[in-house]
């Protein structure tokens, strides 16, 4: 029995991660934080979804024996059930590449996230049609914001955003329709949500795909050791730069009129929890929790939100991640994931959601999935 179910492990897995997706989009919508016992549920499918997932990875260790890679992760992982904040980041960026590198292929792998997300979010869009839960109202400047089911308009944005990803890491080669439809998404958040976070990263990602259709040759020839270091300096300078100015308030009120306030509220959480080493509870409320009485307050720069919120040792590990990645993707001369990488960059200094809520992690899973491969030959 056990055998025939080790033949099904790529379609298990395959299924856990749409499930752990689906979830995890579910628990951004107005669905999922309208009602409490609903959000408990979602909470536990989605924690099933993950422990069926460890569960495999501990039937291959014992199938195929340790490694001093393994043995390493077994270690962390160990560490993060035991001490870590309330974030799954160390088994998305560990155990789920390396669970992919062994059963799985990774433009399957973004093709199954790619429908789950579209499938929930025409779900989500149906039955707010129906106003089968709370619908709350935003607005900037007078302008309408549209979330369509979603919590806030821009968890919307963010959703139609990966979706953009998505479909360019899916594809070798992009079709004029497969523009036309990221020029839609880009109409869509523009337009109906005004979430400026995620309209352009995927404008500016739309442009580069565009130029990278024709001229891949000649970008590839620019992927090297000195584009790695200029990577490395710009994620060090932009983080530098964030706790910079909220430290010495130079340039904060100027720069907090573009991004919001992110700035502001990042200063206020940082002087009134500080940072510890793994993370603390600390109550977000948002817009409409702010219209039934609660005091709004938002840490939505992911440059505050991780060192504040998550702690210190996991944000440090996310940066060596994703330094890694940035890394190994230049070595790989993946043109598309870089551009993602950089841009997500970018993304963390107005929001956090894309990596506390789990959703993004897929940009992390091919380089990782080959520094398995190599390892586990």
């Amino acid at each position: 029995m056990i055998k025939g179910i080790r033949n099904h492990y790529a379609t298990l897995i395959y299924i856990c991660i749409a499930i752990a997706v689906f979830s995890e989009l579910m628990s951004i919508s107005a669905l999922g934080v309208s009602y409490d016992s609903l959000a408990h549920l979602l909470n536990r499918i989605h924690k099933l979804s993950r422990w069926i997932l460890i569960l495999i990875v501990a039937d291959q260790l014992i199938l195929f024996g340790f490694n001093k890679l393994k043995a390493s992760l077994l270690l962390l992982f160990i560490f993060f059930i035991a001490f870590s904040a309330k974030t799954w980041i160390l088994f998305d960026l560990l155990f789920i590449p390396l669970l992919l590198a062994q059963n799985c292929n990774s433009k399957k792998m973004y093709s199954i996230i790619f429908w789950t997300l579209v499938s929930g979010t025409f779900f989500i869009i149906t039955i707010d049609y129906f106003e089968l839960f709370i619908q709350y109202d935003f607005s900037r400047n007078e302008t309408i914001r549209h979330s369509f089911g979603f919590y806030h308009p821009n968890s919307l944005g963010l959703t139609l955003m990966l979706i953009g990803m998505l479909l360019a890491l899916m594809k070798n080669k992009l079709k004029p329709y497969d523009f036309i439809f990221l020029i839609i998404l880009c109409f869509s958040i523009k337009y109906f949500t005004d979430s400026r976070s995620a309209f352009y990263p995927l404008t500016i990602l739309t442009i580069s795909l565009f130029i990278i259709n024709y001229y891949e040759k000649y970008i590839s020839m620019l992927f090297g050791k000195t584009l790695t270091f200029f990577s490395i300096f710009f994620i060090l300078f932009v983080i530098s730069i964030m706790f910079y100015m909220i430290i010495s308030g130079n340039g904060i009120e100027y720069v907090d009129r573009i991004i919001n306030g992110r700035l502001n509220y990042g200063k206020q959480a940082l002087d009134e929890y500080g940072i510890t080493l793994l993370g603390q509870k600390i109550t977000i409320s948002i817009e409409w929790e702010a219209a039934k009485g609660a005091k709004y307050f938002v840490i939505d720069s992911l440059y505050y939100y991780f060192p504040i919120v998550v702690g210190i040792i996991p944000s440090l590990f996310l940066l060596g991640a994703y330094i890694y990645s940035v890394k190994q993707t230049i070595k790989e001369k993946n043109i598309k994931l870089y551009v993602i990488l950089m841009l997500f960059v970018l993304y963390g200094i107005p929001e956090s959601v894309a990596f506390t809520s789990g959703l993004c992690m897929f940009v992390f899973l091919s380089p990782f999935m080959n520094l398995y491969k190599k390892q586990i030959r």
